[in-house]
């Protein structure tokens, strides 16, 4: 299709425009605005001289690309227009050659590609600050995701069909680490006032207070996976729900499989504290029996977290995410004299700097302990 793309810039460097309606005009191509029904345009001859026609029930942006489109009919595809009318149903139809080869032109013509790419620069800018129903502007991780796709869909195009990319030279905007709210002592202690009175779902709200399971753990965690006599919890699996790999339906499937890396494959204290409430709910439990559920059927974390809020909200505790339980445990676990490195073991990170740059929250006032030590040796 290289071809195309030599005879656009022969075009736009013989008659020094990009604008379908002027090349129009220059090669002696009749174009009209009609009401057309549902069809968008047509080329056509009439007495032998080129004719397009555009509905008028479309907008201009549209307008200008269903002109484009036509124009390469009439120079690619003279030879079969002579034959039978070239109308479309649809702007962009990429299943027949013919109609490949003229969106192919027009997207050649319509693309100033060192344009497009401060277009998309100046777009994702505009989603940074007035993106979103509020117009109130989107996040940059949500930003980001949108331009990956946007990026991706260009690629193919350029792989697939050797329409330009513009996005090489698109920059994405970065993402800040987003602050975490940590509970505090009081509200910690009023958690564990109502869960160990509580329910198996609230007690598994307690239990990643105090051991920094992933709620994909907690959800996977079993009775048999609970060894009360060593106090240990064995973590061995997780559950999360991904897009169903088959491309049926439904669309999305629950999977339980080993946890993310072979170090979240781990053994945890559980507190002594817990044993009673423990031992209250586990009687006549099978092994096999999911610990939240207390049945052989599981919660998924997105139903588990909505039952996360609502205990919150009993409690008139201000929401945090489910994961600032577990940043919640690391950081009162430094703060208790826990080394990092034990503690990277006990969240299952792959590396003691992921404890540190993720997890670990110092508030004021242990940074004021720390300081007291300097300012007593000085």
């Amino acid at each position: 299709m290289n071809y195309i793309y030599d005879m656009v810039q022969e075009l736009i460097e013989k008659y020094s425009t990009r604008d379908p309606y002027e090349l129009c005009d220059a090669l002696g191509i009749m174009y009209r605005i009609a009401d057309l029904g549902s069809l968008k345009g047509f080329f056509t001859l009439v007495a032998g001289e080129p004719v397009i026609i555009i509905s008028k029930d479309i907008d201009e942006h549209q307008q200008r690309e269903v002109c484009a489109h036509e124009l390469g009919h009439a120079l690619l595809h003279m030879d079969i227009a002579k034959e039978e009318c070239l109308h479309e149903f649809e702007v962009f139809n990429m299943r027949d050659k013919t109609e490949a080869a003229a969106n192919l032109f027009a997207a050649h013509l319509l693309i100033d590609e060192e344009q497009a790419d401060s277009m998309l620069n100046r777009f994702a800018d505009d989603l940074l600050t007035s993106g979103g129903r509020d117009r109130q502007g989107l996040s940059p991780v949500t930003v980001q995701a949108v331009m990956i796709l946007l990026r991706s869909i260009l690629e193919y195009g350029y792989k697939e069909y050797g329409l330009p990319n513009p996005s090489v030279n698109v920059s994405l905007p970065k993402a800040g680490s987003a602050e975490i709210t940590l509970f505090t002592s009081l509200e910690t202690a009023r958690i564990k006032s109502a869960a160990l009175k509580g329910n198996s779902y609230e007690l598994g709200i307690l239990l990643t207070l105090f051991t920094g399971l992933r709620i994909g753990e907690l959800c996977a965690l079993t009775w048999g996976d609970i060894d009360l006599a060593g106090q240990i919890i064995h973590i061995n699996k997780t559950l999360y729900r991904i897009a169903n790999p088959r491309g049926t339906s439904p669309k999305t499937v629950v999977v339980i499989d080993s946890p993310k890396s072979k170090s979240s494959v781990r053994d945890v204290p559980l507190p002594t504290f817990f044993l009673t409430a423990l031992a209250r709910l586990k009687r006549g439990q099978p092994d096999n029996n999911y610990f939240l559920t207390c049945s052989p059927s599981y919660t998924e974390p997105r139903s588990y977290a909505l039952r996360y809020r609502t205990f919150l909200k009993r409690l008139n505790i201000r929401y945090r995410k489910f994961h600032s339980l577990r940043h919640t445990y690391a950081t009162e676990c430094i703060k208790c004299g826990v080394d990092v490195k034990s503690l990277s073991e006990l969240l299952g990170h792959s590396s003691v700097k992921i404890t540190l740059e993720r997890y670990v929250h110092s508030d004021m006032e242990l940074k004021r302990k720390e300081l007291e030590k300097l300012w007593s040796a000085l």
